[in-house]
């Protein structure tokens, strides 16, 4: 068995469309292992990698254009104190983006409604009740062998907070 790969997305979104990224990791060694395989990739000043903890981001209010969660969400204690910190750290019209084993989506959803109800996200084109029927029918799917990996994408009100 291979070691993890830290930061590979970050590193991917980096390389395949040019951006700056910034990975979180809750543990100190995991992002200091990311840091090394963005420097090893040649990304290095593109990409960077800090310990932090997602219900207490370590950046100002609407500093990022996007913001991904990959497979964490459902480990934070907090998720309400963590999807009010995604929120706070996008930009107004800015996206974010949930992904993970459809197992867990449900998790997501609830979220995403607390986020809602803060007024920190909207889900465009769609409405919460429908997500939660499509997470029922995701579960169902993953039950049956027919899939097993979501993401969830949602965007700030460009007049949020």
């Amino acid at each position: 068995m291979s070691p993890p790969a830290w930061g590979a997305s970050a590193i991917h979104l980096a390389r395949e469309f040019g951006c700056e990224v910034v990975g979180i990791d809750y543990g100190a060694s995991n992002a200091a292992a990311a840091g090394r395989l963005a420097r090893a990739a040649g990304l290095e000043g593109r990409v960077a990698f800090a310990a932090g903890d997602a219900e207490r981001l370590p950046f100002g209010d609407s500093r990022f254009d996007a913001v991904i969660c990959e497979c964490a969400f459902c480990t934070f204690p907090d998720k309400p104190a963590a999807a009010a910190e995604l929120a706070r750290a996008l930009r107004p019209g800015g996206v974010v983006g949930l992904a993970d084993l459809v197992r867990t989506v449900r998790l997501r959803l609830m979220g995403a409604e607390v986020a809602a109800h803060l007024g920190g996200v909207e889900l465009p084109g769609g409405d919460l009740a429908r997500a939660r029927e499509l997470g029922r029918a995701a579960e169902r799917a993953v039950a049956g062998g027919s899939l097993g990996y979501v993401l969830i994408v949602a965007r700030r009100p460009r007049g949020g907070r």
